[in-house]
């Protein structure tokens, strides 16, 4: 008798944890709280606090004035659209 009020306890318990909005469990990644976003064919991740991190870096995507954006990372490096693909530069930048 125990056994099964546990049982169908713990089966309410996982409906409601799994139904209710806002209760899904927290995602982590670089030791960072937060969530993954769909980014053209790539991941980001946006972080609790503001982080954001690409391909294991940490930084934020600018919008560009001709359209498109580019990924400026906390170390300095850009991944942007080149002719041949989406690429990291190999020089060190600084955003303002």
């Amino acid at each position: 008798m125990k056994t099964q009020i546990l049982t169908t306890l713990m089966l309410i318990s996982f409906i409601l944890a799994t139904t209710i909005p806002g209760s899904a469990a927290e995602e982590w990644y670089q030791g960072q709280p937060g969530k993954w976003h769909k980014h053209g064919h790539g991941w980001t991740w946006k972080g609790t606090h503001g982080d954001e991190w690409y391909e294991g870096k940490r930084g934020h995507w600018y919008a560009e004035k001709g359209g498109g954006n580019y990924w400026l990372g906390d170390d300095g490096r850009e991944y942007r659209q080149g002719p041949n693909g989406w690429r990291w530069s190999g020089e060190r930048h600084r955003r303002e």
